[in-house]
């Protein structure tokens, strides 16, 4: 018996990679849309509750574009 066997890459199916991406996309739109909560924060001379939103804001999106980052490499191996 072997234990020291290279391992061999799985395919991902297509369905599960277009799954991603349509997740992706509504929660790009979801970035894109939810505008109202810092201007209320503004507004409302929250300056503090502003910045911590859009600290969280700039960390979602970052998780967002390192999440498209892995969409497009996984559809250049597909290809």
């Amino acid at each position: 018996m072997k234990l020291n066997l290279p391992a061999q890459p799985e395919a991902i199916p297509s369905s599960m990679i277009d799954l991603f991406a349509q997740s992706l996309r509504v929660r790009l739109e979801v970035v894109v849309l939810d505008a109202e909560i810092p201007l209320e924060h503004l507004r409302h001379h929250r300056h503090k509750q502003l910045k911590n939103y859009l600290q969280a804001h700039l960390t979602e999106v970052q998780y967002l574009f390192n999440n498209f980052e892995l969409l497009e490499s996984l559809r250049v191996k597909k290809e």
